[in-house]
């Protein structure tokens, strides 16, 4: 048999009816844009035995025909069958896969409920004593806390993988450079979640704490394609799933995709996917923290929620729920294939009162659930308004403060501006009426020069061949001296001091004798 998806080049040969499912998980995990695929005759021969199991692998369809209107089934090419369905149907198709592996593989038993391999318990008793161990060498590291934090409430967390598989796998044996110490859980039955621990710390910016969430996603994805490849030939391992546990927000749970989102929710929401027996409670003596309570395994150290924090916004597949699976549409059995869902109880004297009660019980579970979530995300924008209301607040006060500077700065600048004009002024004025006052002092002096010269004729008898020579320099602002000098006619210069005053001249010689002009 070959399965095949339509458009698209995958196709894988599964000899055994189990491997066929598990390749149809594994086909829808990585062409997730297509929502349909083949089932090919290779030419080998099949008894009766076999094709009646090929139905029950893929009753699925059958499940959801009556309901699904989109759902196409193709008989007109011999023993070739496509199933085509609707995206958001794909998590009922996947949960009731789920359910098919698990019939396929006994873990029912005749009261359906699920029978744990004995396996799987033991190997969960030895990894948690390891663990014990583990957890006290690394507890002052902060991812180990963190670990440590996911591991004892796996119920809150990750409902439905109660087993721990592995806690020190390495994606490259020997080589745990590239990867080591992850944890590995199990929901027993054949679907595992590895999941990528890591402290971010809050003291990082916004665009680096987004990087290491982007580069926590991209390990988790690289981790779950190495298991499932590791595993891909083993018929027990159906599906792995990619799970991201970070510090934010007191601890948020994240999925790599939708797929995986979609297997965690079916096997979380689903009671048929839950109900354990008690016959696999016996070998978890070692794990005190395990109880059975109404035939369903639980931990007793939290109670079971039905939700977990997201990272990002809310995807719409984590409350999409078909009607038809919320009106208990896996309480009946289909084509005589005695597939009894959910409780066997369920079919005794009056199914459909059963099923009606079953209605009305889930669609006020979910009712119940749906508002409380309402009321987080209301509370969780109202409170982010508060706080961008508050910043903005505190923003304009801000700028206001701004201004209110920036005025009495300028301000004050200007004060200062016009007081430099009016010194500016000032001085100009006094330059002007000094320059004034020089130029009046110089004709004054010169008109006093000529007047001491002709003084000076006289006293030398009127002498013709006398040289004077005037010379004017600038005392102070108000006194000028002159130096005449002329020679008489017994050939003897004579020097005199003029100091003029604005008031009256004095010519003063040189020893000492002072003439009053």
């Amino acid at each position: 048999m070959n399965i095949q998806l339509a458009d698209t080049q995958y196709s894988i040969l599964a000899e055994d009816q189990r491997q066929k499912l598990k390749l149809l998980f594994e086909a829808i995990s990585i062409e997730q844009n297509h929502f349909s695929f083949e089932i090919k005759d290779d030419g080998l021969e099949k008894n009766e035995s076999d094709s009646e199991l090929e139905d029950e692998i893929f009753f699925l369809v059958r499940l959801h025909a009556p309901f699904l209107s989109d759902l196409k089934v193709d008989y007109t090419i011999p023993c070739t069958i496509k199933y085509q369905w609707e995206h958001e149907d794909t998590p009922e198709i996947l949960e009731a896969a789920i359910y098919c592996h698990r019939k396929l593989n006994n873990y029912y038993d005749d009261e359906n409920n699920i029978n744990i391999p004995q396996e799987i318990l033991d190997r969960d008793a030895e990894k948690r004593d390891n663990w014990h161990l583990y957890k006290s060498a690394f507890n002052n590291l902060s991812e180990a806390r963190w670990q440590e934090k996911f591991f004892e409430d796996t119920e809150k967390y990750l409902p439905g993988f109660h087993y721990l598989y592995d806690f020190q796998w390495e994606p490259v044996p020997g080589h745990n450079d590239f990867g080591q110490n992850d944890l590995i859980l199990t929901d027993g039955c054949g679907c595992f979640a590895v999941v990528e621990v890591k402290f971010i710390s809050p003291s990082n910016s916004e665009d680096i704490i987004l990087d290491k969430l982007h580069k926590v996603d991209e390990q988790a994805k690289k981790y779950r394609d190495l298991f499932l490849k590791a595993n891909r030939d083993d018929i027990n391992v159906l599906t792995v799933i990619g799970v991201t546990f970070t510090n934010q927000d007191d601890g948020t749970v994240g999925f790599v995709d939708d797929f995986d989102e979609n297997i965690a929710y079916a096997i979380k929401y689903n009671r048929r996917l839950n109900r354990v027996s008690a016959s696999s409670i016996d070998s978890t003596v070692n794990n005190p923290n395990l109880t059975f309570e109404d035939g369903r395994l639980k931990y007793s150290r939290t109670k079971f929620e039905k939700r977990e924090k997201q990272s990002g916004a809310l995807r719409k597949s984590m409350f999409k729920k078909s009607a038809d699976d919320e009106l208990g549409i896996h309480e009946k059995s289909f084509l005589n294939h005695d597939l009894i869902l959910g409780d066997s109880t369920t079919t005794h004297h009056n199914p459909q009162k059963r099923g009606i009660e079953l209605i009305v019980q889930n669609l006020c579970d979910w009712d119940r659930e749906m508002k409380q979530e309402v009321s987080r995300l209301e509370a969780i924008i109202q409170k982010q308004s508060e706080r961008e209301r508050e910043l903005y607040v505190n923003h304009v006060n801000e700028i206001e403060e701004i201004q209110q500077r920036n005025e009495k700065r300028f301000e004050k600048q200007e004060k200062r501006r016009n007081k430099l004009q009016d010194e500016i002024q000032r001085q100009e004025d006094l330059v002007e009426r000094l320059q004034q006052e020089k130029k009046n002092v110089k004709q004054v002096l010169m008109r006093k020069i000529d007047k001491l010269q002709q003084k000076v004729e006289l006293l030398q008898g009127n002498q013709t061949n006398n040289n004077m020579n005037k010379k004017l320099v600038h005392l102070n602002m108000h006194t000028y001296t002159a130096t005449i000098e002329f020679e008489s006619v017994t050939n003897i210069t004579m020097n005199f001091d003029i100091c003029v005053d604005l008031d009256q001249f004095f010519l003063i010689y040189k020893e000492r004798k002072v003439l009053c002009i």
